[in-house]
Order: structure tokens, then sequence, then C-alpha cells
């Protein structure tokens, strides 16, 4: 590349790019493909919910459910990469892709998305898992490390935030710690 101003790490990390505009000839399209090796649902009082495991060896990738904005399809350009090293988790949420729909709005709570993320790392055997949480779903994450540091190895937030709404003295010392 022509006057690269890139840092070396960029190159160490991602490879060489081919020529702008083009792909390499061994590339048929512009992101790798790659099957789950495991998918269910589980049930969570009364609410499908489907969740993915892509790869089979290495630490635990998973990431938090983006509300009812977006399936887990929107992972699709990293997920086959981070597969290559690591057990890589996604979920649909209720309300969104394989899972149900249940009506009415109290069914869609901050609450209950909390525990369809806890119910689906259970069901997928994720103990410890780095987790990541991305837009309001870092509420998620968050919660999950702070209420359940010892199944959280890893915690990234991607343009997130945190909301809580400090309800009882427990919570209110969990948030000074």
């Amino acid at each position: 590349m022509k006057d690269d101003v890139r840092p070396a790490r960029f190159r160490t990390e991602v490879g060489e790019l081919p020529e702008g505009g083009r792909l390499p000839e061994s590339a048929r399209a512009p992101f790798a493909t790659a099957s789950p090796v495991r998918e269910g649902h589980v049930d969570r009082e009364g609410v499908k919910l489907w969740y993915g495991v892509w790869g089979d060896s290495g630490p635990w990738l998973a990431f938090a459910p983006v509300y009812q904005v977006v399936h887990a399809g929107f992972l699709k350009a990293v997920v086959p990469y981070l597969s290559r090293h690591f057990r890589v988790l996604v979920m649909d949420s209720r309300g969104n892709g394989r899972s149900d729909r249940p009506r009415g709005q109290e069914a869609y709570s901050f609450e209950h998305y909390y525990r369809d993320f806890l119910a689906v790392l259970d069901a997928a055997g994720a103990d410890r898992a780095a987790v990541i949480g991305i837009s309001a779903t870092a509420m998620t994450a968050i919660r999950l490390a702070a209420e359940h540091p010892e199944r959280v190895t890893h915690l990234v937030v991607a343009g997130g935030f945190a909301d809580m709404r400090v309800t009882s003295e427990a919570m209110a010392r969990a948030v000074r710690a």
C-alpha cells in the first residue's frame, strides 16, 4: 500500500490487505462463512430463546443480545473469524430472529433480557466467558460482571452506556465496589 500510515501492529494482526477495490483470487466473498457447531433453544418461563455456538475450542466469548433491535446475524462479520480462536456464543433475544415473540410490553423488560442471557449461558455450558455488550446491551454485560464476577473473565463494552436504578442498600454497596 502506497504511503501506508497504518501502525506495524495492524499488519501483524490483520495481515496485508488486497489492492483497493479487489479481493484476492482465493476469496469467494468479502466475509467467510461458518456454521455453528451447536445451536438450540432454551425455554425460560415459556419463552423459547435461540442460541448458537461457533468454534469448538478455546475460551468463551459471549455476546449479550442486542435486545429486539437486531438478531444475531448482525455479527456475521466477526463471528466466523473469532470462532477460529474462541468458542463464540450468540443468541437471538426475545422478540427477534429465531426466538419467541411474547406479547405485552411487560415481556420486554431489562430484567427479562438479563435473565434470558443467564439462561443461555447456562444452556451453552459457558461457565466463564469474556462478555461483550454492544450499545444498550452494555447494561446486561456490566450487570453480569457485577453480580457474577466469577463468570466473567473480561468485559468489553462498545458504544454502550450503563443505567442503574439503585433500589436497595445491597445494590448501593455493589455500585460502590
